[in-house]
């Protein structure tokens, strides 16, 4: 007697989302300042630098790297000449535009990684092999990683991780070989979902998205298709990437910008600790700082404070138009959701008695000024009282 025959897999791709990008910071490229420096970095260049920097890794197979036009302008942020700020390396992006910034690139490649590779990093995904898919927007690009074999009770989020940790280790070992290339993620982690495209035999016409939201763990997002529209789920999953990109790529920007925020204020903050130190330490270089010194500091660090009032309320002003944004036409509920909770998560970045902070020093460099001009007075007063009575000893 024969065994029943195992039922048809699921047609399924799981796929996870993030933010990868390959950054040149040695790059020159437009600023608002200047828009056509000498010597600015190419579409045709940065695509041959990431492809060859790419190609260079043994486990990564099938390499394609468009070529880019469109270079958005860079910004200064001033701030980070600071000690407090740190440079570019492989890994987190400190916040920030990117260097350079192009807004119509694709990049994709296959990455083979064993599980015992795996095992070195923060987690192990549940296949060793992967398709990278990184599409660049006028925000911050989006990665869509398909683990493939992921089935439908498999976690493909686990594959975010494990590619980033891999990308990280190749550049910073391979560091010689990347031409000045680096690769960066942004984070804090975002959007937390497992994400899954099948065939929705209920309908014929259009796509159809159930998020099912988990406050314990990750939550998971299942994207139906219509069978009459697309033979198979991986034909579906390459129309839903560019549906979803553009939502995902706001979401990013916003992240990117409340860590602009967040290292501004530690910039502050930093400003004040050594404000603070020479109010503390003796002899006479703190107290020529405490005189002369502090004052200015304390001014211009009430002007920071200003400007970056402005501009949490200029970045919620933005967010708010993106809300609304996201209420109508083809919007995901799942992205306006996770995009409303990551605004109201930055609502609060500016610490609450800054500004009181920066007034008390203020106040402190005026009352040591008006001390100082007080005995100051005083010695000069008895200094030329006695010259006077010398001179008129003198004459008599």
């Amino acid at each position: 007697m024969t065994s029943p025959a195992d039922p048809d897999p699921i047609d399924v791709v799981a796929f996870g989302v993030g933010s990868f990008f390959f950054e040149i910071p040695s790059a020159t490229v437009p600023t608002i300042e200047v828009r056509n420096p000498k010597g600015v970095i190419s579409g045709e260049e940065y695509s041959r630098r990431v492809r060859n920097a790419l190609e260079s890794i043994p486990s990564l197979e099938d390499v394609q790297v468009s070529e880019a036009s469109s270079l958005v302008l860079y910004y200064h942020e001033p701030w980070k000449a600071s000690p407090a700020w740190q440079p570019h390396d492989h890994g987190p992006h400190p916040s920030g535009p990117l260097i350079p910034h192009f807004a119509d690139l694709t990049i994709s490649f296959k990455a083979h990684i064993p599980y015992r590779v795996q095992s070195t990093f923060m987690g192990v995904a549940e296949t060793e092999d992967f398709l990278v898919d990184i599409q660049c927007q006028d925000g911050f690009p989006v990665v869509f990683i398909h683990g493939e074999g992921l089935g439908i009770d498999q976690r493909p989020s686990a594959s975010i991780v494990v590619v980033r940790e891999f990308l990280r280790s190749e550049f910073r070992q391979r560091k010689e070989q990347m031409d000045g290339v680096i690769f960066c993620d942004l984070g804090p982690t975002p959007f937390h979902a497992e994400c899954y495209v099948l065939s929705d035999e209920a309908s014929s016409s259009e796509f159809r998205f159930d998020w099912k939201h988990s406050a314990s763990r990750y939550s998971t997002l299942l994207m139906y298709y219509p069978p009459n529209d697309y033979s198979t789920a991986d034909e579906a999953y390459q129309e839903i990437k560019h549906q979803i990109a553009v939502d995902l790529s706001e979401y990013y920007s916003f992240t990117n910008l409340a860590n602009i925020q967040r290292d501004k204020w530690s910039y502050i903050d930093f400003q004040l600790s050594e404000l603070a130190r020479t109010y503390y330490s003796p002899g006479l270089v703190a107290a020529f700082r405490r005189g002369f010194l502090n004052g200015r500091t304390a001014r211009r660090l009430s002007l920071e404070v200003l400007e970056a009032e402005a501009d949490v309320g200029s970045m919620m002003r933005a967010a708010e138009a993106v809300t609304q944004q996201l209420e109508g036409g083809d919007h995901l509920p799942a992205f306006r959701d996770a995009y409303v909770k990551r605004v109201e998560g930055s609502s609060a970045a500016a610490p609450g008695r800054v500004r009181e902070i920066v007034a008390f020093f203020d106040t402190m460099h005026s009352r040591t000024m008006n001390t100082v001009t007080v005995v100051v007075s005083s010695l000069l007063g008895g200094i030329v009282g006695a010259a006077i009575t010398a001179l008129a000893s003198r004459g008599k």
